[in-house]
């Protein structure tokens, strides 16, 4: 993730202390802003507002569902730059896992980062097996003179927000419910490829766009969106999954921007799900595909004009 740059960096922390949210941060939902926003208040106009975070290269599970990310690496970035975050240091987890918990504390938040303060959630582990603890974390800051601040879970719609929640809210096409614990829509934003072209012939161009490997893919199905090109929003219709009628060897999300035309190929393109529509479903002959796209693109035009975040514009 380092090597993406959507922000200038400001000079080292190292003159100036650093105020630093600790995390995975795989989704940036609210319980993570909430440690982050703290780590930005606390590093008021001394300290330089930081993040350490982890790069996962490889499957790892979670408590239960297997991991998949919520964003692609610049999402992350983009949306911990947003929150007030100036400076990011992200590691690759195999370069840190085998670090004992008070190595980690001095080699890396200290010698590295140069922390004064450190932000956490109260479920933070660190060091070798995830051995260690916010206990440890604080005896470790007393010893070193550094300002812990520990946040306790968020609770939301029923439940703690967490990215496994997340993922099974997903998964199942609750997109309201991901976009609560998240606090922003679940958004596909993936390079446009090209396709085989059919949405054309039907009147109904589309943007395709591949998912990347390990990404969270949603409920197969029809879903009303966003579409973000460029500077406007367009309502939209999106398609996630192999397209029974026409048959598709990989799983693909395949949006219909309603009065959108023009090329995108290779542009990274935002979508953003806001509402589960139907199942995917095998349709007799290509005009009984042609009015459900007709029928589908009118009910998301009907809801996004009615979603109470939606681009006023939408809204009448």
């Amino acid at each position: 993730m380092t090597s993406v740059q959507i922000a200038p960096r400001l000079p080292s922390q190292q003159s100036r202390g650093a105020s630093v949210a600790l995390g995975l941060f795989d989704g940036v939902h609210v319980g993570h802003a909430a440690v982050i926003r703290q780590a930005v208040q606390a590093a008021g106009g001394e300290l330089v507002p930081c993040v350490f975070t982890f790069e996962l290269r490889e499957t790892v599970p979670d408590s239960k569902n297997q991991y998949s990310e919520l964003l692609t690496p610049r999402q992350k970035q983009a949306r911990l730059y947003s929150l007030g975050v100036q400076q990011i240091l992200s590691v690759p987890f195999e370069q840190v896992k085998n670090l004992t918990g008070q190595e980690f504390f001095e080699q890396i938040l200290l010698e590295r980062m140069h922390a004064r303060i450190l932000c956490c959630g109260d479920d933070f582990r660190f060091g070798r097996g995830a051995q260690c603890s916010v206990l440890q974390l604080r005896q470790l800051c007393e010893n070193a003179g550094v300002r812990l601040m520990v946040l306790p879970k968020i609770q939301r719609d029923g439940g703690i927000v967490s990215s496994t929640r997340i993922r099974l809210a997903v998964r199942r096409g609750e997109m309201g419910l991901a976009r609560d614990l998240l606090g922003v829509p679940f958004t596909l934003e993936f390079e446009v490829v090209h396709g085989r072209r059919l949405g054309r012939q039907l009147g109904a161009p589309t943007l395709n766009q591949r998912f990347p490997a390990n990404f969270t893919v949603p409920r197969f199905g029809v879903y009303a969106s966003i579409a973000r090109i460029g500077d406007k929003a367009y309502p939209a219709v999106t398609n996630v999954g192999i397209k029974p009628t026409v048959g598709s060897a990989e799983v693909l999300a395949e949006t219909h921007a309603v009065g959108f035309s023009g090329d995108l190929y290779g542009k990274l393109i935002p979508v953003e799900l806001l509402e589960f529509l139907r199942e995917e479903r095998k349709f007799g002959n290509l005009e009984e595909l042609t009015r459900q796209i007709r029928q589908d693109a009118q009910r998301a035009v009907e809801l996004v004009g009615d979603w109470e975040g939606a681009p006023a514009a939408f809204r009448g």
